[in-house]
């Protein structure tokens, strides 16, 4: 007892001297008022925008995840503070409030301080991804409690540059772990002070539980969401540390480590941890760049393909242009949730991603099964332009013949498909037809279109791209999901 006794008392005394500095990352005054407006259950989006749009690079964060594929399924860009709060919901913005207060006040500090922030920003993000993969409902959660994992150390090294150097030493000269070192020369572990601080700051109380050193390491399944929301946040920062902090001598260890402990309980491999690492580097460069910091320092993408090499982690599975697309992930995990028409939606958002295609449609079978007519449409396509997309199904040839009747998936780019009636209506320079068959009928198509092919000329009829033929799968196992056909429309 006396032992923690003396560890507050040691917290107590370091966090009595930060809040005596001026510079004391304190909540500035417009994100006090704004977590004070969200903790209210009367709040409404406009009030919270009012109150969002006094800080700048808060603005653009909230703008820029409102249009990110998981909350904007329209294809219609979000530019409206107001339209951004109300789509992510009070939530979601609390959370990237008070993530970006450790961004903000940490950004103008030394080099070293701004290495801890990124390193931060990548626990973050490893555990949003993390929470995608294992199916944790609410990512922004994730994220902030992976963000703040780090913060005791992050406010060692801010304000009491000295005592951080001594612990570093100490682990360097003595081989020891982090804690210990802490322990015998702080009388603290760091997460001790960063867990007072964000009760200080009157954060989220999930944030202050995943600091708490009785959390559990280790939780195979089945869990509660609050021990997910721990596993979560620990392996951020392991992955960070095994990727990032630690020699590429011993990463093999380290990572060898992470799969160990976190794999079973989150569904993770070594090519889900790849795509992790990947994409928590992509996004952390994307943040630093908006707030204009640097990030030279760190040689992300060097330490992450060293790994690569080495075969400590599998390269993440790509689609036939090597972009990596986890989005397609997330869309087969929501098969059986939400409403078809915005599932149906989603894909054919994913679909324009695919070799630069600029327009696409949903077509529906009508009941007779006699003709095709578009009833859902993405990217530049424009309702006069869908009116066009109705056509009968006649068994004289032609692209709907080759692609519906003869249920096989069609991509044209040259030939007498482009100089069809179909083509010619549409102003199609290059186009998909992809059959979605269900119980041996069917049901509808997806089509895929650019103006005009690219660059130099194609053949009539390439290879339909992987991440299509995904879509086409998807949308037949969403409307079978619902055992109502297309009912729905």
């Amino acid at each position: 007892m006396q032992e923690r006794l003396t560890r507050e008392e040691a917290v107590e005394a370091r966090l009595s001297q930060i809040l005596q500095r001026s510079d004391f990352p304190a909540l500035a005054e417009h994100l006090q008022e704004l977590l004070a407006s969200l903790a209210n259950p009367n709040a409404t989006a406009g009030a919270v925008a009012n109150i969002i749009g006094k800080d700048v690079g808060l603005s653009l964060r909230i703008i820029r995840t409102a249009n990110s594929i998981q909350y904007n399924r329209s294809g219609r860009q979000i530019l409206a503070l107001p339209h951004a709060v109300a789509l992510m919901g009070l939530e979601t913005i609390r959370d990237l409030a008070a993530g970006l207060m450790m961004v903000h006040h940490f950004r103008s500090r030394p080099p070293g301080v701004r290495q801890l922030l990124a390193l931060s920003l990548l626990s973050a993000n490893h555990a949003r991804e993390g929470a995608r993969a294992s199916n944790y409902p609410r990512t922004e959660e994730a994220y902030l409690c992976g963000l703040f994992r780090n913060l005791g150390e992050v406010l060692m090294a801010c304000y009491f540059p000295a005592d951080y150097a001594r612990v570093i030493a100490y682990m360097t000269g003595n081989r020891a772990g982090e804690k210990e070192a802490c322990l015998r020369l702080l009388g603290f572990p760091y997460e001790e002070l960063g867990r007072e601080v964000v009760r200080r700051w009157n954060l989220p109380s999930q944030v202050a539980r995943v600091l708490d050193e009785t959390a559990p390491a280790v939780i195979t399944n089945p869990y509660t969401e609050e021990q997910h929301l721990a596993l979560l946040a620990g392996f951020g920062h392991e992955l960070t540390a095994a990727l990032h902090r630690v020699p590429p001598d011993q990463s093999a260890a380290r990572l060898d480590r992470v799969l160990r402990v976190f794999a079973k309980s989150l569904r993770l491999t070594g090519k889900s941890l790849g795509r992790i690492a990947h994409t928590a580097i992509e996004d952390t460069k994307a943040t630093f760049k908006t707030l204009q910091l640097p990030l030279d320092q760190l040689r992300l993408e060097k330490q992450v393909e060293l790994a690569l090499h080495a075969g400590l982690i599998a390269p993440p599975e790509t689609n036939r242009d090597g972009a990596a697309s986890p989005e397609w992930n997330d869309v087969a995990r929501d098969l059986h949730n939400g409403g078809l028409q915005q599932l149906l939606g989603r894909i054919l958002e994913l679909g324009l991603d695919t070799e630069g295609f600029e327009r696409a449609v949903f077509g529906l079978i009508s009941p007779a099964h006699d003709a095709i007519r578009g009833r859902l449409h993405a990217g530049a396509a424009n309702a006069e332009w869908v009116g066009r997309f109705g056509f009968p199904l006649e068994r004289r040839a032609g692209p709907l013949t080759a692609a519906l009747v003869g249920k096989r998936d069609l991509y044209v780019c040259g030939g007498p498909y482009l100089d069809s009636d179909f083509a010619r209506t549409l102003e199609a320079g290059c186009f998909v037809l992809l059959p979605v068959v269900i119980d041996g009928l069917v049901a509808g198509c997806l089509y895929f279109d650019r103006p005009s092919p690219p660059g130099t000329a194609r053949k009539a009829e390439p290879e339909v791209p992987r991440n299509l033929v995904r879509a086409r799968d998807l949308a037949a196992e969403a409307i079978a999901a619902r055992h109502t056909g297309t009912a729905g429309f």
